[in-house]
């Protein structure tokens, strides 16, 4: 099974390369609505500018991953459950939105 690091690090990857489809099964029933209440109007993840991501690991699952784009940044956090021997998000949203 890959840590968790590694399952962020693709999560990133595939949000940057507005790959919906590969995203899907990387969530919890819980987090697939909310990251699907977080798509951009025309259904992109709307990082597809960020060319490099950080993960910043704040401990009991929850990761913060800061995408970085020529024109500023945006950041996530994810907070992450280990299920049948995969990490899946099960809660997720925008950095603004919450408090620390």
């Amino acid at each position: 099974m890959p840590d968790l690091r590694a399952a962020a690090e693709q999560l990133a990857r595939e949000i940057m390369a507005d790959d919906v489809s590969a995203l899907l099964p990387r969530f919890t029933p819980a987090g697939l609505g909310k990251a699907m209440a977080l798509l951009d109007s025309d259904g992109s993840t709307g990082a597809s500018e960020a060319t490099r991501f950080e993960i910043d690991d704040r401990g009991e699952g929850v990761l913060h991953i800061i995408f970085l784009a020529s024109d500023g940044q945006g950041g996530i956090f994810t907070r992450w459950l280990e299920l049948d021997g995969a990490w899946k998000v099960d809660d997720i949203g925008l950095l603004d939105e919450i408090d620390g």
